[in-house]
């Protein structure tokens, strides 16, 4: 499996991430133990990125955004209209990701991401 590059890489706004991921967390009435193990998270992690202590990886914010449905744009900016991801684009598949699939779980369920061939 392809390790992705780290959020921290190239978001900034830690404090905003964590307002965004409570605010997600408790319109749903989730305790971070039940949100951890359907993310197949720590809850300790839940709690670092909650309180800006870190920021979540790659793979967290998707999960989070394929959980919640939500775009990995507003959780990392707050922006709802897109072009976060397609505006970094390439740094991120500079940084290991491109010709390569992910795969992760959420809730039990099996999603891949891959590289489109072009």
């Amino acid at each position: 499996m392809t390790r992705l590059p780290e959020m921290a890489d190239f978001v900034q706004d830690t404090e905003g991430i964590a307002r965004r991921l409570t605010q997600l967390r408790e319109a749903r009435g989730l305790s971070r133990r039940r949100l951890a193990f359907d993310l197949d998270v720590t809850d300790a992690a839940v709690g670092f990125w909650e309180r800006g202590r870190s920021a979540p990886s790659t793979l967290a914010v998707m999960k989070y955004a394929v959980y919640f449905g939500v775009t990995t744009d507003w959780i990392l900016t707050g922006d709802e209209t897109g072009g976060w991801l397609e505006r970094n684009k390439d740094r991120i598949l500079q940084a290991g990701l491109e010709g390569r699939e992910v795969e992760f779980r959420i809730g039990g369920r099996l999603f891949a991401i891959r590289e489109k061939a072009q």
